[in-house]
Formats: structure tokens, sequence, C-alpha cells
């Protein structure tokens, strides 16, 4: 039995809770068009903290014990909210921008994920909802100064938090439905 997190009764309301995950059971989760509404996209922890995220939370979560608890505040259209240093950060997937902000999302610094002309991408004719350029999603830390952040299309980007700026980006391919979404440092 894994843990889930799982709407109260109204698929409208913020409250959540705790359950244990049983597909066999009927009080399981909701099936159907809508039983993603959550779109839960990060999970992480910190110092033993596990931490939850997602499109439709406007919040990062923390679980403690059977409790989720707000940690910070976030816009919604986030993707990769965690933990960092003594705020969050995440993919303001929204604005198209990488954050670093306090625990109140007060911004302490960011950076616009890359443009491309349009065109010179494919597919660019898609709707908004299905594909976009400057979609932000995929992150991870490389060190004490350097953030990697994923974008559509195709584009992993390096930001030096001292310089404030974007030092480094690649772009794998111009089609605008594809996205790089889960980055890691790989041990070497």
């Amino acid at each position: 039995m894994r843990s889930l997190l799982k709407r109260i009764a109204n698929p409208a309301s913020s409250a959540f809770r705790i359950t244990f995950f049983d597909p066999n059971d009927t009080d399981g989760p909701r099936l159907g068009p809508h039983s993603g509404s959550l779109h839960i996209n990060n999970v992480s922890q910190h110092n033993g903290l596990i931490t939850i995220s997602g499109t439709a939370i406007e919040s990062l979560l923390e679980l403690k014990q059977k409790t989720l608890l707000e940690y910070a505040p976030l816009p919604r259209r986030t993707h990769n909210a965690a933990i960092y240093k003594d705020g969050i950060i995440y993919n303001d997937t929204g604005s198209n921008r990488l954050v670093i902000a306090d625990r109140k999302n007060r911004i302490k610094q960011s950076f616009d994920v890359p443009e491309y002309e349009p065109s010179t991408l494919s597919n660019a004719h898609l709707p908004n909802d299905h594909a976009r350029p400057g979609f932000a999603r995929g992150l991870c830390l490389y060190g004490d100064d350097v953030v990697i952040g994923g974008s559509s299309p195709s584009t992993v980007s390096a930001y030096s938090l001292s310089a404030g700026r974007r030092v480094s980006s690649i772009n794998i391919s111009r089609d605008i439905r594809n996205c790089i979404h889960g980055l890691e440092v790989w041990p070497g």
C-alpha cells in the first residue's frame, strides 16, 4: 500500500487528506476526465521533509506524519517546485521563467527561458494548451551557483545565480511539442 494525496468529497475543495491507496477499494481515487485535476508533477525531499507540488495546487505542500501543510505559496501552473536554501525554487510555467523566492513567494531572482523566432519553430500552429514555446519545465541544481532548467522547444539552459543570468543554452529540437521535463545531474 502506498500513501496517496486525495481530495475530500468536493473536487473543487482545496482541502486534502492522506489515505492509503488500494486499487481494489471503492474509496480509491476518482477515475475519469478530471481524475488528474491536481496535476501533481513534483515530489521531492529536503533534509528529510517530503514536499509535493502540482500545477493546480497553489502551494508547495509539506508532508508531516499524515498531514499536509503549506510550506510556501505558489502561483498556478508551476512545475518542479522544491525547497531551496531558505526559500523555494520552481518553474513558473505560466510566465515562462525559472524563479527563486522566499517562503512567502517574494521573488529574489528570476530567469526568462530562451525564446525563438516563431518562423524557426515547427508545429507552432498548435493551441497553447497543447504545446507552446517557452514552456518552462525540468529543473536541477549543479553545485551552489548553477541551476539547470528545461523548456520548450527541447532546450536545456544553465543559469548562474551569482551572475544573475543564463550562461549557457543548448537547443535539441525546434518542435514545440517537445519539452525537457526531468533533469538530474548524474554522479560522476
